[in-house]
């Protein structure tokens, strides 16, 4: 009896703690993956080569696969992406 209880919800604190990690890790991984945006974004504004253009493609495509579930880009995420290549003057 005790011994089952006691084996069950040690289970769920050690499920709860991984999911607490893995949210962790996830909001690092996503503020990186924005920083890493943003830096390529500011690149492109300096200077508007179509290498700093592809980069900070790249880098947008890398952030928006990583906010949305299942890691895949959708058409409104590359709309928003030419948007802020065209506002950071990588037309």
């Amino acid at each position: 009896g005790c011994v089952f209880w006691g084996v069950i919800i040690k289970s769920v604190i050690d499920t709860n703690k991984r999911s607490a990690e893995l949210k962790w890790e996830w909001e690092e991984n996503r503020k990186a993956l924005q920083t890493a945006y943003d830096t390529a974004l500011t690149a492109l504004k300096a200077e508007t080569s179509k290498e700093n253009k592809i980069n900070a493609l790249e880098a947008g495509r890398a952030y928006a696969a990583h906010c949305r579930k299942g890691g895949k880009v959708s058409i409104f995420d590359e709309a928003a992406l030419q948007n802020d290549l065209r506002a950071y003057g990588g037309d």
